[in-house]
């Protein structure tokens, strides 16, 4: 959430902490009511919908506290709220809105090497578990700046999607053009290397799409791109569980760009995946349910907690591999149908975001990139 680090921290200050999940709660509402007076149910939103809330179901009987698998569909909600709002949100017509928020993103990166935010490393108590309100770290020396954000790697996030969409609906090119590199250098800023490289990867898309006039050739060869990017995400994790890679870390500039994808190879994606193994290796069939790995394990589960750091990962301990490998192979045939209607076009470079970052990132439980899944997969095609 935009502002989500300042905000925590003056609810805090005024004992006001439950104030932070009103617009999650405003999200509910609103899906409620869609579905109460919406004549015709979007197909995919409904799915998606009842596979969520099975899995929960499938989460109060396998997991050890029913508390943890309701956390883990909470924490989906922006997801859900995407899928289902798809139809009443132009995001043309918010153009002036996104602008605002893009500068607000920018200019607290911007200023964060030259104040001290009051916020920065500050720490919470929600449900007996420390919760940071903005993480303060650094990356062998080098300071990564959060801004208003709660770690530097949700603020390169939040970013990158809004200037996404500048640079899709904007019609000046100059605007697009200074949007897209001021993203680029608060990116650096934040020192994230996945969202550096999904940017360096659109602005390939983007640039050569305009030299070559978006003709169809173009998009072809960016779905054959996505098909890459989603085996990627699905190989790498999986062939940790039979081999041991070993990437030269020796010279600083390596460490400094791979010892996180180093870090995921060793430990991180091994050991999310063996969670299946865990009462069970049944688990690699049926999964864990909602709420079997991520945010939810943090509270609920903190000894066995891991972040995933891969969408796929993510996917296959809540839902099973089966249903994860099922559940990608769909998304590229959905992203393949749009990206053929041509007032869809634009659906391609948001997942093309979202899964890119999603080979090193826990995507779907971030609020912003979640969302942007969810109203993308629920575009009628």
């Amino acid at each position: 959430m935009i502002l989500e680090a300042p905000l925590r921290w003056k609810f805090n200050e005024a004992g006001l902490d439950f104030f932070i999940y009103i617009p999650k709660i405003l999200m509910c509402l609103t899906v409620f009511i869609i579905i109460f007076f919406k004549k015709k149910i979007n197909v995919v939103a409904l799915s998606l919908s009842f596979l969520a809330f099975f899995y929960t179901f499938y989460g109060l009987i396998n997991l050890h506290t029913a508390s943890q698998s309701i956390f883990g569909l909470w924490v989906i909600v922006p997801f859900i709220f995407g899928l289902w709002s798809v139809d009443f949100f132009d995001l043309r017509s918010f153009l002036i809105f996104l602008g605002i928020l893009f500068f607000i993103v920018s200019a607290g990166i911007f200023l964060d090497p030259f104040y001290s935010y009051p916020w920065s490393g500050l720490t919470l108590e929600v449900l007996d578990q420390d919760v940071q309100v903005s993480r303060q770290w650094s990356a062998l020396g080098v300071e990564r700046y959060a801004g208003f954000a709660r770690a530097s790697f949700n603020a390169a996030s939040q970013l990158l999607f809004l200037a996404i969409l500048l640079v899709l609906f904007v019609q000046r090119r100059w605007v697009k053009i200074l949007c897209w590199l001021v993203a680029g250098a608060c990116i650096i800023l934040t020192t994230s290397k996945g969202p550096m490289g999904v940017w360096l990867m659109l602005s390939v898309y983007f640039t050569g799409g305009y030299l070559v006039g978006w003709r169809r050739f173009w998009l072809r060869l960016w779905l054959v791109v996505f098909a890459f990017i989603l085996f990627v995400m699905i190989f790498f994790p999986l062939s940790t569980l039979c081999i041991k890679y070993e990437i030269n870390l020796e010279d600083l500039l390596s460490r400094f760009l791979f010892a996180s994808f180093d870090d995921r190879l060793d430990w991180m994606w091994p050991n999310s995946l063996r969670l299946l193994d865990l009462d069970g290796q049944w688990h690699w069939w049926t999964g864990r349910g909602m709420g079997g790995i991520g945010s939810a394990q943090q509270i609920f589960e903190a000894t066995r907690y891991l972040p995933a750091d891969n969408m796929f990962v993510y996917l296959a301990v809540i839902f099973g591999l089966p249903m994860a490998l099922c559940l990608l192979i769909l998304l590229w045939f959905r992203v393949q149908k749009l990206t053929m209607k041509i007032h869809l076009v634009h659906v391609l470079p948001i997942l093309l975001f979202v899964s890119g970052y999603g080979i090193v990132a826990n995507v779907i439980e971030e609020p912003i990139i979640s969302f942007a899944l969810g109203v993308s997969l629920s575009y009628k095609g």
